[in-house]
């Protein structure tokens, strides 16, 4: 019944509309943010695959952003098989906010132009997820997460 009534009234359209609209705003600042970077999508798509350069591993880029404070997962979380493409799949509706969308995006950007490797951490002292493993509790696994302390505080009131 409540689905019929926001049909009904109207809702159900204002609530596609609202994603719709805010599917194109992230999808803008993607755009801008990581211009001249090579990535497919939809303009309408929740998500992005962002093509690694090739000194990049899917799983080697995943640990970088990870120590830049940004979750995200390798191609091989949605790959059958052996091949794998030199992708991240990005999901744009995670942060809360277009800032923090923007601010996380601005640090997978800074990983790409980095000729370094992931630092390695110790397992003992909190490193993130081993390839192939899901992101810890309260992370989407598919989820492009810019942990900054003012999201933190805003998805704990």
């Amino acid at each position: 019944d409540l689905l019929s009534g926001w049909i009904e009234d109207g809702t159900a359209a204002r609530i596609a509309d609202w994603k719709r609209h805010e599917g194109a705003a992230r999808q803008a600042i993607v755009k801008r943010v990581l211009n001249g970077q090579k990535y497919q999508t939809h303009p309408c798509s929740p998500h992005i695959w962002l093509m690694l350069p090739p000194r990049w591993s899917s799983e080697g880029f995943v640990a970088q952003a990870r120590s830049r404070g940004v979750a995200l997962n390798s191609s091989s979380e949605f790959t059958v098989g052996s091949e794998q493409p030199k992708a991240t799949r990005l999901c744009l509706g995670t942060p809360r906010t277009r800032g923090s969308l923007e601010q996380a995006l601005a640090r997978v950007n800074e990983c790409l132009e980095d000729r370094a490797p992931a630092p390695k951490r110790n397992r003992a002292a909190g490193a993130g997820s081993p390839p192939g493993k899901r992101c810890p509790a309260g992370e989407s696994s598919v989820a492009l997460i810019y942990n900054s302390r003012a999201d933190r505080n805003n998805r704990a009131q």
